[in-house]
């Protein structure tokens, strides 16, 4: 009944703007197999990304009109699974539209699995670097649209951030530092989120300023996503001190969040379970948005020239 009333709503209002602007909208053939399950841009827009469950990640080709693959490098496992094409989380350098950051694996037993790097995803076939293969990451699981659980500091793009699905004992929020070589370090987090799904989005706020983390200049306001089974194991929270301490939104039961984004005011804007909402720049208060009560919201896109759309 839920995904019924959700597509009957979502029909409703994808009729009406078609009926309003007269777009025509025709399907692209991307020529990997899965589901498309989450989408990313460049800064300016010049770049377009998207990540799929089972057929690694893609780049939009403007002038060929299709979808190019960027991770065919990528190696692959023993028994030729293509675990590392499991893509459950995607990055672009707010500073360069051609580095990308890519959460590689499946399930949550892939092997190999881990965080990669391109620096040029323009060339013939992009080469990616290892981050850190300590982490699992499950690109095809029931949770595969959450995020983004990958965001490159707006502040340095030397600095990278990843939301951990809290699978064999490593949770929290890896903070990848590249100073001529990457180095890994786990900040804290209130709780761990559910196993399998951990944190699932972690937002940084460009414009909300920068602070040093004892080495380096970061953003300082960070938000973050944690995927719980109850309110006290799960919720949103922000830091004002670039991932060092953290404080709990409140005004809403939101132990379920499934992305988050940022607008160009500051503003976080936060779908889940039963719930959309907003928090304001210095804010740590919810204001919801729900347009429909009682449904699961997924998908989520702010116009990062338009406050507030």
């Amino acid at each position: 009944m839920t995904k019924q009333l959700l597509g009957a709503v979502c029909g409703t209002l994808i009729a009406g703007t078609l009926a309003a602007h007269a777009a025509p909208w025709r399907s692209i053939a991307i020529g990997g197999g899965g589901f498309v399950t989450g989408l990313a841009a460049s800064t300016d827009g010049s770049a377009i990304y998207l990540r799929t469950d089972v057929g690694g990640a893609y780049r939009w080709d403007a002038p060929q009109a299709q979808w190019r693959p960027i991770t065919d490098s990528l190696p692959n496992d023993v028994n030729n699974s293509g675990h590392l094409y499991g893509i459950g989380a995607i990055a672009v350098d707010p500073s360069n539209a051609n580095r990308v950051f890519i959460a590689c694996g499946k399930y949550n037993y892939s092997n190999p699995s881990g965080v990669y790097f391109c620096n040029d995803t323009r060339a013939e076939n992009p080469q990616w670097t290892l981050i850190d293969p300590t982490v699992r990451v499950c690109g095809n699981s029931g949770f595969r649209s959450s995020g983004e659980r990958l965001a490159v500091d707006p502040c340095n793009p030397d600095v990278v951030y990843f939301g951990t699905y809290n699978i064999g004992g490593v949770g929290g929020l890896r903070k990848y530092v590249c100073d001529g070589s990457w180095s890994t370090t786990t900040l804290a987090t209130p709780v761990p989120g559910d196993v399998d799904r951990g944190i699932s989005f972690v937002a940084p706020d460009p414009g909300g300023g920068s602070v040093s983390d004892g080495t380096r200049t970061v953003c300082k306001r960070l938000y973050i996503g944690i995927y719980g089974a109850t309110d006290a194991e799960g919720g949103v929270f922000v830091s004002d001190d670039g991932g060092a301490s953290w404080t709990k939104v409140t005004g809403l039961t939101f132990n379920k969040p499934f992305r988050g984004e940022v607008d160009p005011s500051g503003t976080l804007y936060v779908t889940g379970a039963g719930n959309v909402a907003k928090v304001a720049r210095g804010s740590t208060a919810f204001t919801a948005i729900t347009p429909v009560a009682s449904l699961n919201y997924t998908g989520l896109a702010v116009d990062p020239n338009a406050a507030g759309t």
